[in-house]
């Protein structure tokens, strides 16, 4: 059973839950205290979280922006070091796909966001 990453996949996951599938986890690899200080979002109002979660996407944008320009200088891509992320950490937050001069990179944020973390707990 695979983790939710995002909200439409936990809207999807609650709509199978209501036909007695359960749902699956949300990730426990994603403990505060293992997350570097960039990717650790304090739960507050939603006016502090919406601040904090759109400068998280401004931070993991430019990470992937630079992508471009530095996947070619690896020999062999690492996410983690790259991100910031242990190796289960990036198993849960970012899909990759490498061609041979290329990586097409998707990092789901959403498991980062308190309010995404209550409401799968409540789900």
């Amino acid at each position: 059973m695979a983790a939710v990453v995002s909200v439409p996949a936990l809207a999807a996951a609650l709509r199978r839950c209501e036909q007695g599938n359960p749902i699956p986890p949300a990730g426990a690899t994603l403990d505060a205290q293992q997350l570097v200080p960039m990717y650790r979002l304090a739960p507050g109002t939603v006016e502090d979280e919406a601040h904090a979660a759109a400068q998280l996407v401004n931070e993991v944008g430019e990470r992937m922006r630079r992508l471009a320009g530095a996947y070619g200088e690896w020999r062999l891509f690492e996410a983690g070091p790259y991100f910031d992320l242990s190796p289960a950490q990036v198993a849960l937050l970012i899909h990759l796909s490498e061609r041979v001069s290329t990586v097409h990179a998707v990092f789901f944020v959403d498991p980062l966001l308190p309010a995404f973390q209550a409401a799968h707990a409540c789900a």
